[in-house]
C-alpha cells in the first residue's frame, strides 16, 4: 500500500517513498506485483480536458520497469478497467492495468463524458466491490453490484513473467528468480472492500469500449 496524498507524504522521484518502493521490487522474488494507492494516474472525467495525474508517475515508472500486473485506486467515485500500458499512457500488451474501483458508498460521480485512452469498461452510478483472484501465472477480476444492480463485464489475463528483461534499466535490478506467488497477495486471495449500499442513487450508466477484452 503506497500514499499517494503528496501534501503530506512525497511521490517525488528520490522521496523515501520512491526509494524503498524501487527497493522493494528490486529485493522480491516474487513473480507477480499488484500495488495499491488512493490516487489514479489515469481516469475518465465529466471536465472538458483529461491529464494523467503526473504526481504518481514515479510510483508507474518504478512498477512498470519491475514488469508489475496491476495497479488498483480510487479517488473518482466509480468503477473502471483499463487495458495494459505503460507510465505514458501508451497501450501495450506487457504493461500494467490499472482499476479504479470507487464504488464503496461515501458517493457517486455522474456519468463521464471524456474517456481516457485505454478504458475498456466505466460504470458510473452504481456502488459494488472489485473481486481479484489471484493464481499462479494469471489473475482475474469481476465487478460485484451491490444489492444485484448492473454487473460489468469480467474477465482474466496472464501475468507478465518478471524473468524478461527490466525496462529502462541497466544490469538485473528486477530479474528475479520465478516464484509463482503473489505480492502481497497469496495465490487465491481476494481484494475485496467493504461498503454500505446509499439510498437514492441514480440509475446506473455502464460504457464499454471497442477495446475492451474478457467480457
Amino acid at each position: 500500500m503506497l500514499n499517494s496524498n503528496n501534501t503530506f507524504v512525497s511521490t517525488a522521484v528520490g522521496s523515501p517513498q520512491e526509494t524503498w518502493l524501487r527497493n522493494d521490487l528490486a529485493g522480491t522474488t516474487k513473480q507477480c506485483v499488484l500495488a495499491i494507492w488512493h490516487h489514479p494516474r489515469f481516469y475518465s472525467t465529466t471536465s472538458s480536458t483529461v491529464s494523467p495525474n503526473s504526481t504518481v508517475k514515479p510510483f508507474w515508472d518504478d512498477l512498470y520497469a519491475a514488469h508489475a500486473e496491476l495497479i488498483v485506486n480510487a479517488q473518482m467515485r466509480d468503477y473502471e478497467r483499463f487495458a495494459p500500458q505503460n507510465s505514458a499512457g501508451t497501450a501495450d500488451p506487457n504493461g500494467i492495468r490499472q482499476f479504479i474501483v470507487g464504488t464503496g458508498g461515501e458517493g457517486l460521480d455522474a456519468p463521464n463524458t471524456l474517456f481516457a485512452a485505454n478504458s475498456e469498461v466505466n460504470l458510473s452510478q452504481e456502488f459494488g466491490v472489485l473481486k481479484l483472484t489471484l493464481a499462479d501465472g494469471s489473475y482475474s477480476w469481476q465487478f460485484i453490484p451491490a444489492g444485484g444492480g448492473t454487473e460489468a463485464p469480467r474477465g482474466a489475463h496472464a501475468a507478465v513473467s518478471r524473468l524478461l528483461q527490466p525496462r529502462g534499466a541497466t544490469g538485473n535490478r528486477y530479474a528475479n528468480t520465478r516464484n509463482d506467488n503473489w505480492l502481497p497477495m497469496v495465490p487465491g486471495a481476494r481484494l475485496v472492500p467493504v461498503l454500505a449500499p446509499m439510498p437514492n442513487a441514480r440509475p446506473p450508466h455502464l460504457t464499454t469500449h471497442a477495446r475492451k477484452s474478457g467480457a
